[in-house]
């Protein structure tokens, strides 16, 4: 009896490490001045194949975007030194580019997206940045959207 019970523990200590990790960011439209109104969350959650991001994104205009993971953790705006504004900088570079995404014509993001070779803890202090990407390839659209990973 003695020897079940440790065995019990490792077993239920192993089965818990096992777990996908899980978290919900929350994803804000960008205005110049800073956040507007939430569009909705993307779940993000560990796989075998890496981290899966799962949008529940609404009020989009219909097209192309890119989901990046980027290297800051704010989503705020910084201003150039000709005083122009540009949204959502304070999110740094991109960290790791996740996936080209599309708002469908009810402006709608739904289908999950898989960033192959990282976990969720490794978006920890980062932010995830919807930019359009319907005048140019990865990283040149306007930043649009931003949720951050700040305090998990």
């Amino acid at each position: 009896m003695k020897l079940r019970l440790p065995i019990l523990i490792g077993f239920l200590l192993l089965a818990f490490s096992l777990q996908a990790r899980e978290v919900s960011v929350t994803i804000f439209k960008l205005k110049p001045d800073g956040l507007d109104q939430t569009i909705g969350v993307i779940v993000a959650r560990d796989t075998p194949r890496g981290i899966e991001f799962t949008p529940h994104l609404r009020g989009l205009p219909p097209g192309n975007y890119e989901l990046n993971v980027h290297s800051g953790f704010a989503c705020g705006s910084r201003y150039n030194p000709d005083g122009t504004t540009v949204m959502g900088m304070a999110a740094g570079d991109i960290h790791a580019p996740v996936s080209m995404v599309k708002a469908n014509r009810y402006g709608e993001i739904l289908e999950p997206v898989t960033l192959p070779g990282l976990k969720v803890a490794d978006l920890s202090r980062r932010t995830l940045v919807l930019q359009r990407t319907d005048a140019g390839g990865f990283g040149e659209g306007a930043r649009v959207a931003c949720g951050s990973l700040e305090l998990y």
